[in-house]
């Protein structure tokens, strides 16, 4: 688990977040995840809309910390903190309509993100704008391989995985679409589209089953159709 901390920089009175691992001794594997975020950053450097990451820098006892850009809300925290969970349609589609370009620019340089969620979907402190973050388990798509095992990530990431990533398949783009329309399903209803109280249950309505069908007053039927199409097993 990651965790921040804003400050201003005085000698160039620049807003900053410090981003870095919740624990005092991380091991090899925890570290190289920081790593692989600053590297997949700095490729996407100059595509509008990806979190910047100024720098990586050690800290502690062989931990690592991400200068990044402030952002302190994210698309979860302003969920949670609306009625009933859900956003308004037209906050939702222009999310959606900004979001939709992110990932297009995203795929267009050949990087699949692989961990889209509503908290790796955050809120400029300064401007508002929306950005992307959680390029930790990012890959290129040349360099796509089958995983041996699920990738360290939070419990909670999985219910908005693709059901290849969750085979530990190699994944395309179309990963990525899956996991946003797991995201919106969610925006729009205020219920995950694979939600359960245990891990493996999780992991089987991924890989079994079709949510819970988005109703009138949820979405408009054509919106509701792009959804459902999106999470197509």
């Amino acid at each position: 688990e990651q965790y921040q901390l804003r400050l201003t920089i005085a000698s160039q009175g620049a807003d900053v977040c410090i981003e870095t691992l919740d624990t005092e001794y991380p091991d090899r594997r925890q570290v190289a995840t920081l790593n692989h975020e600053a590297s997949i950053a700095s490729r996407l450097d100059g595509v509008k809309g990806v979190r910047r990451v100024h720098d990586i820098l050690p800290h502690g006892s062989g931990n690592l910390a991400l200068i990044t850009d402030p952002c302190e809300r994210s698309l979860a925290s302003v969920m949670a903190e609306s009625r009933n969970r859900r956003l308004p349609l037209p906050q939702t589609l222009k999310i959606a309509q900004t979001l939709v370009q992110i990932l297009s620019d995203i795929h267009a340089q050949d990087i699949v993100h692989k961990s889209l969620t509503p908290h790796n979907v955050l809120f400029d402190s300064r401007s508002g704008a929306l950005v992307l973050s959680g390029f930790n388990i990012a890959s290129e798509l040349g360099q796509e391989r089958q995983a041996k095992q699920l990738p360290n990530q939070p419990e909670a990431a999985l219910a908005y995985m693709s059901p290849e990533q969750v085979r530990g398949k190699v994944v395309d783009e179309r990963s990525d679409i899956f996991s946003l329309g797991a995201v919106f399903y969610q925006v729009l209803s205020g219920r995950k589209p694979f939600a359960a109280r245990a891990l493996p249950e999780v992991m089987r309505k991924v890989l079994t089953e079709e949510p819970v069908p988005l109703t009138q007053d949820e979405a408009p039927p054509l919106l509701a159709r792009i959804i459902t199409r999106s999470l197509q097993k």
